[in-house]
């Protein structure tokens, strides 16, 4: 599955354990060769939301102000593309944008900030070193050197695994932990594995959005887990009918949840699939109710006519803001739930002769 990484460019760059101070408020000052306006924005769910904004003077910006908590924002440019995530709380922060690309942005004061940039940078340059032994071995046709560059590649997996655990390990107390455990860690442990970590992280470094928005995933994840009660979505079909999935499930042996959006390939390449499925088991008491995240009508429409999607069809197109994708833990599309006729989660994110092993269970 091609999972689309909701937060990879937020939590290769977050930085430092915040302190606050009372009497003091925050002064961001950088230094780039962009022009224009520079952006600090808040988030939102999975968006963006500018809270203030400066001009880019003589090649330096400054921002001031003061925040109540410590929180993950971005700085975004008006004339460049991408982003520079960062915590910001009510201290000094210097930085060096990257002319590159915003993402290779530097801190250059904040104590903190700069000591998670040494993980991230070494994290980052063993990331790249197996990207590139990547390329190398899927390019070699001999089996021998394939053999030695597999090697070579599960060694810096180890490394990588190795310098998460002991940096997350050695700064548990730190907010930047919480960076590590969502970008790096998250997806490795069980909902309860996770839950026993956060419980060993101190509350004062779980005192930010990204904190609580990584615990409200967990908590969804376990509500959405094979075995659980489905989670009811209500939507508007193309037509602009509202589509409730309890009454479909109601009215059938097996529903299979897809969450899919008109510009992701991978969701494309399933197409067939389910196409075979549904006209193998259609008439059987089997039904797809797919859940498009689409923001664009015109899009999700001409998906649906280009590859003849015959089943039912629901979005709110409120793209990642959906409810339905925070329900069900939805990390990045596509993402599919199979419910049985008691409205039990019986699978999740199954595909080929597994997941119609599971339907055809379910129909029985």
């Amino acid at each position: 599955m091609n999972y689309i990484k909701i937060f990879t460019v937020a939590c290769c760059i977050l930085l430092f354990s915040c302190s606050l101070s009372e009497n003091k408020g925050y002064k961001i000052t950088g230094k780039t060769t962009y022009s224009g306006k520079v952006y600090l924005n808040d988030t939102q769910g999975y968006q963006m939301i500018p809270i203030d904004s400066v001009e880019i003077m003589n090649g330096e910006f400054v921002f001031t102000g003061k925040t109540e908590t410590c929180e993950h924002c971005f700085l975004t440019f008006e004339n460049q593309k991408g982003a520079f995530g960062f915590f910001l709380s009510n201290e000094e922060i210097d930085l060096t944008i990257s002319e590159k690309h915003p993402y290779f942005s530097k801190v250059t004061k904040s104590p903190m900030n700069m000591e998670y940039q040494v993980f991230t940078t070494e994290m980052n340059d063993l990331m790249e070193k197996q990207s590139a032994e990547r390329r190398k071995y899927y390019n070699e046709q001999n089996k021998s050197k394939q053999d030695s560059l597999l090697k070579i590649l599960q060694g810096y997996g180890t490394r990588q695994k190795d310098l998460v655990k002991s940096t997350f390990e050695n700064n548990i107390e730190k907010t930047y932990a919480v960076a590590i455990l969502a970008q790096y860690m998250k997806n490795s442990y069980t909902p309860i594995q996770l839950d026993s970590i956060i419980k060993k992280m101190p509350a004062s470094s779980l005192n930010n959005k990204m904190a609580k928005q990584l615990i409200s995933e967990i908590e969804a994840t376990k509500r959405s887990s094979e075995g659980q009660v489905f989670i009811n979505i209500e939507q508007k079909s193309p037509d602009g009918n509202l589509i409730s999935l309890k009454d479909i499930v109601a009215n059938n042996k097996c529903v299979l949840i897809d969450f899919w959006a008109s510009w992701c390939s991978p969701c494309i390449a399933s197409m067939p699939e389910f196409k075979k499925l549904y006209k193998e088991y259609k008439d059987k008491g089997f039904e797809i109710y797919a859940v498009s995240i689409d923001d664009k009508k015109e899009n999700w429409l001409k998906a649906i006519k280009n590859h003849e999607l015959s089943w039912i069809h629901v979005s709110d197109l409120k793209g990642w803001n959906t409810q339905a994708k925070t329900d069900y833990a939805v990390k990045g599309v596509p993402t599919t739930v199979l419910i049985n006729r008691d409205g039990i989660i019986v699978a999740k994110n199954r595909h080929g002769k597994e997941l119609e092993d599971k339907i055809i269970e379910c129909l029985r």
